[in-house]
């Protein structure tokens, strides 16, 4: 199996924690923070959802520059945040499926803005570190769950307030 479609799989198998997480935002919610240097509960899902994009920016292109125009929805509804999290995917999806060979994540990626290199690394790097942001601020929604007593779902194992379910036990039950 390629590198590329390891990726793909990994993405694949992230997503519906993410979709539980976003589904249970209370629309009603959405401006709370938990401190007041803290995102919005809307702002950190927000930024969640379009970080399933990155993967999209880092195999495809050679850098994303800060200075540039970067525009993604700054507010959203729960529904338009699961929309939008699959337009994301299917952006990432597509360029990863695109790609030519797995060479492409030895290419050097940058983060700057403008002339100023925030950070340059291999793409595959990248690439592991964009699974580690997704994971860091899918905790961060948990907890903002938690302190909104909405109940927090099961991701690698249960919560305190579902059931993990083995997402391979139906496939094999199949």
């Amino acid at each position: 199996m390629s590198r590329l479609q390891e990726i793909i799989d990994q993405l694949d198998e992230e997503i519906p924690a993410t979709e539980k997480m976003l589904a249970r935002l209370p629309d009603d919610k959405l401006d709370w923070k938990p401190h007041e240097r803290s995102m919005t509960l809307g702002q950190l899902a927000g930024h969640l959802a379009d970080m399933y994009g990155w993967f999209d920016f880092v195999v495809g292109r050679d850098k994303l520059d800060f200075a540039e125009p970067y525009d993604y929805p700054q507010q959203f509804d729960s529904a338009a945040l699961v929309a939008y999290l699959k337009k994301r995917v299917a952006e990432s999806h597509a360029t990863l499926q695109n790609a030519k060979s797995d060479d492409v994540l030895g290419e050097t990626w940058t983060l700057c803005n403008g002339d100023q290199i925030l950070w340059q690394e291999k793409k595959n790097v990248v690439v592991r570190s964009t699974f580690g942001h997704i994971a860091h601020h899918r905790g961060q929604l948990a907890v903002y769950l938690r302190l909104l007593d909405i109940p927090v779902p099961a991701i690698y194992g249960p919560s305190a307030d579902e059931e993990w379910q083995d997402p391979n036990a139906a496939a094999q039950g199949a």
